[in-house]
């Protein structure tokens, strides 16, 4: 027995394991949550909400076995997402780099001054974001249709970092509380839920209410017609 009362055994590879005993302890179960929560901050939404990584990470950060303790970590995972302290935390704004190469006319439009443009530009409309969050979703589209179209690596995966960054704010909220449950929605909150999800879709996000949208076009796409949708679209843009 290990000197906090745990029972241990020799793992696979030599190892000590910590096994853990018919009841876990407040004490053991507050550092376990501090432990999932400290995961779930660093991890990408969908690897924060798997139930086989978050163990895997607790184990063996704890040298802890939880296989007869599976319903504590479910409880204790579902609180911190409930609270959204992990994984709707605002994003932290990076430090803005500053442009070095002279802007001069003969030159600003070669490879490496376009390059440092683009990296500038980025961190200022991420922090812009930030900042506005109702121009969240237009600036992942921005920095999605931006990615698609540099062959740097570098700035390849700073533009989708940027995307990811923003949209993990969206994970567990609501984009349209105005189209209440058991509702029929207008045809501009369709629109709307059909930019917002194709929008978040494209960095892996799941849209808060995307199994709405698919069982209304599937028993009701025949209430609007393309026309309708179109005369909503353009009472938008005006």
């Amino acid at each position: 027995m290990s000197a906090n009362g745990m029972w241990t055994r020799m793992g696979a590879s030599g190892s000590s394991v910590v096994i853990a005993p018919k009841t876990i302890s407040k004490e053991m179960e507050e550092r376990m949550r501090v432990c999932i929560e400290a995961f779930m901050k660093k991890a990408k939404p969908d690897q924060a909400k798997s139930l086989k990584l978050v163990r895997q990470h607790v184990e063996k950060s704890l040298s802890l076995s939880l296989t007869h303790h599976k319903d504590v970590l479910k409880r204790l995972m579902h609180g911190i997402l409930q609270r959204g302290q992990a994984v709707t935390t605002q994003p932290e704004v990076p430090v803005r780099p500053e442009i070095t190469i002279a802007k001069t006319k003969a030159t600003w439009w070669k490879q490496d001054e376009r390059r440092e443009a683009l990296l500038m530009g980025s961190h200022r409309l991420f922090q812009f974001a930030v900042e506005h969050p109702e121009c969240g979703l237009d600036a992942i589209q921005t920095f999605c249709d931006l990615s698609s179209t540099v062959n740097d690596p570098e700035l390849h995966q700073l533009l989708t970092a940027f995307a990811r960054q923003l949209g993990s704010g969206y994970v567990g909220q609501d984009l349209l509380p105005e189209w209440t449950l058991h509702t029929q929605p207008s045809p501009l909150q369709v629109l709307d839920c059909v930019s917002s999800m194709y929008t978040l879709e494209r960095i892996g996000v799941q849209h808060s209410r995307s199994a709405d949208l698919r069982s209304f076009l599937d028993h009701g796409s025949s209430l609007y017609s393309p026309e309708v949708l179109y005369i909503a679209m353009r009472h938008t843009s005006i």
